[in-house]
């Protein structure tokens, strides 16, 4: 009796499983319907209907529904793809010009914390030259930034270094680039720790510089893993000089990056972070004659 109810319990659960597997196969589906109906009647001229249908994919029909970042992406390509951007024709339906809708969702979903929406407003602002929309420029990148897009981080940090949209701060621009960073943006740990390394942010801790970069490369990587590894022999603590040859390791032997093999034979055969291994050098030379580093062949 005990099997058989176990037996009925495992069934279910099957059926649930299925259930719940075939219920999305078949919501995908009807969304790429949807989705192929969207930019047939764009392709036709139909804008008004073709645009309405994007707008509710890219939302998401249902509330609590997530929606759909490639409908998004068409919506505002449609327009921003468009010679006359921003000054698109009116809808004779709605009466309202192109402008206005890309506005207007681009708001709606910086608003509910869709950073794709920051970004696409950002591009709109982008085509005024006025001082309010270089204020709404840097508003609608500070939100993205803090949404978790670090590209938008990046932007966000240039603008303030670079002084030309708003006025130049250095603190706002670590302060972005501090945020990128602990979003996984491991180039912009790189950056950070370099420019804390070259002064531009005042006097930085020899310990602060370290940590980013030590960011920079927490597992494998290329170029992003060599910077980190000159800015740890440089301001690394003693119990810290043993990620650089980990970091040049990755650089050279799953990156085939030539100046991290070129800093690895170098490390290997002075010794520079650790004790000198002429067996490890030997064979880091070989790695690096072999992917064309004709310097370090016999």
């Amino acid at each position: 009796m005990i099997r058989l109810f176990i037996s009925l319990i495992l069934a279910l659960g099957l059926i649930g499983a299925t259930s719940f597997s075939a219920t999305a196969q078949d919501e995908d589906k009807a969304k790429k319907r949807r989705m192929k109906i969207a930019t047939s009647l764009l392709q036709d001229g139909d804008e008004t209907n073709g645009l309405n249908m994007l707008e509710l994919e890219c939302l998401g029909i249902e509330e609590g529904q997530p929606g759909d970042d490639f409908a998004c992406y068409i919506f505002f390509s449609h327009f921003s793809d468009n010679p006359d951007f921003p000054v698109i024709r009116a809808d004779p339906e709605t009466g309202k010009a192109g402008i206005e809708r890309y506005q207007e969702l681009g708001t709606l979903l910086c608003q509910s914390g869709n950073p794709k929406g920051c970004s696409r407003l950002y591009t709109l602002y982008d085509t005024y030259n006025s001082d309010e929309a270089r204020k709404l420029k840097l508003l609608v990148v500070d939100i993205g930034c803090g949404l978790g897009d670090t590209l938008q981080c990046q932007l966000l940090a240039s603008m303030h270094l670079i002084g030309k949209e708003t006025p130049y701060n250095w603190r706002a621009g670590m302060a972005a680039m501090q945020t990128g960073c602990n979003f996984g943006d491991r180039e912009t740990c790189a950056d950070l720790a370099t420019y804390m390394s070259d002064g531009v942010f005042g006097e930085a801790p020899d310990e602060l510089v370290a940590k980013f970069a030590l960011k920079a490369c927490p597992e494998k990587g290329a170029d992003e893993c060599v910077r980190a590894a000159a800015l740890i022999v440089d301001y690394g603590t003693d119990e810290q000089l043993i990620e650089v040859r980990r970091m040049l390791d990755s650089a050279c032997h799953d990156y085939a990056q030539k100046d991290g093999c070129a800093a690895l034979v170098k490390d290997y055969e002075l010794g520079v972070s650790g004790p000198i291994n002429v067996a490890e050098a030997r064979e880091s030379r070989a790695h690096a004659c072999f992917i064309g580093m004709k310097e370090m062949c016999p």
